[in-house]
């Protein structure tokens, strides 16, 4: 049997983002989103400005997405994550059954991870 492997949710964003942001260059550049003549320029500001935006903010939101975007952790959770780690543990190892014979794991900290280290 094969598994069909998927790509991950932010891969999926990623791809996403890349197709949308270079499409509405595209279409910005041939002038099917915006006709700019040089007397109309005033006039087309707002239309420009949404041509780069709309460029941009799909375009940056590709570059920065990334496997770790699909967290939920925030910056205060972190510290947390220790305490409740050692408590789960002890609560696991409490029961009878296939926990019970597990020693608890030493808590580690994702910290690094979300702090760039």
């Amino acid at each position: 049997m094969t598994t069909k492997k998927t790509p991950a949710p932010w891969q999926v964003r990623k791809i996403a983002q890349a197709v949308i942001a270079v499409a509405v260059a595209a279409l910005g550049y041939f002038g099917v989103l915006s006709e700019i003549q040089s007397d109309q320029i005033l006039e087309k500001a707002p239309q420009i400005i949404a041509v780069l935006l709309g460029t941009i903010g799909p375009a940056w939101a590709s570059a920065h997405t990334n496997a770790g975007s699909d967290s939920t952790l925030t910056a205060a959770d972190i510290p947390t994550a220790p305490a409740i780690a050692a408590a789960v543990a002890e609560h696991l190892q409490g029961e009878p059954g296939k926990h019970a014979a597990v020693p608890a794991a030493p808590a580690t900290s994702v910290a690094g991870y979300y702090e760039g280290r």
